[in-house]
């Protein structure tokens, strides 16, 4: 009976932890994402000073195309920055979120692997089958939580290829554009 209690005591100084972790983790993120909608705000407040100081000291329309042109591309290279930034942030914070989880989960999985070895050691606590059965669930949760964590991982770095792609295509598209 004292192993069990040991045992939920871990377990509940485990979970709080990862409580802890996680929460850590999302207010970091939610600092992050705060800064970066400041300087997002302030440099979008900048380009369009600078943009309206340019409109009037313009003198025929060739100049006038020259600024729209380069308006937009500066907002769309702006927003694009933002975006990949936003997103950066999020995958790393979604990163730092499953690894908390699984150091969590491994750690639990641990704690009961550990008691249930020391009941079993004990004659006539519990019956083998048992405490096999529990084994091979602890060890199958953490082996099913590794794949996919790992899956997951895989999806995550496929995404952010497709992101990388998505913005060079859009800059060359934008290039492109302002040539012609």
């Amino acid at each position: 009976m004292a192993d069990l209690k040991a045992l939920q005591t871990e377990m509940s100084k485990q979970s709080a932890d990862m409580g802890l972790n996680l929460t850590r983790v999302v207010m970091g993120n939610a600092d992050s994402m705060v800064k970066m909608n400041v300087q997002f705000a302030e440099q979008t407040v900048e380009l369009a000073r600078r943009n309206m100081a340019a409109l009037a000291d313009l003198r025929d329309v060739n100049q006038v195309m020259t600024l729209y042109q380069g308006m937009v591309k500066a907002l769309v290279e702006s927003a694009m920055s933002y975006g990949s930034a936003v997103y950066d942030s999020n995958s790393k914070t979604a990163a730092h979120l499953t690894d908390v989880v699984e150091q969590g989960i491994s750690g639990i999985a641990e704690h009961v692997t550990s008691a249930v070895d020391n009941i079993a050691s004990q004659p006539g606590q519990t019956p083998d089958q048992m405490v096999d059965a529990m084994k091979n669930t602890a060890a199958s949760a953490r082996a099913a939580f590794s794949e996919m964590t790992q899956v997951a991982r895989k999806v995550t770095r496929m995404a952010d290829e497709n992101v990388a792609a998505m913005a060079k295509a859009a800059s060359d598209a934008i290039d492109t554009g302002l040539r012609h």
